[in-house]
């Protein structure tokens, strides 16, 4: 299964309900290195854009929790 996930270009990643990483293909890591996010970061002021768009992918994250869709 591994390989399979590692041959597609688009990053394949799971996280646990800590979100912490449990899985993630070979394009993931390529992705973290080009982030604006520094690992661990908490001090993003909420108003900021980045902010914004990280309040959008956790909002999206519970839902799916939630919900299982």
């Amino acid at each position: 299964m591994q390989q399979v996930f590692n041959s597609i270009p688009t990053i394949v990643f799971v996280r646990d309900l800590e979100k912490r990483l449990v899985f993630q293909n070979r394009a993931m890591p390529g992705l973290m290195k080009l982030s604006p996010i520094p690992p661990g970061s908490a001090n993003i002021n909420p108003n900021s854009q980045l902010g914004r768009e990280l309040a959008t992918y956790a909002a999206i994250d519970q839902r799916v929790l939630e919900t299982g869709e």
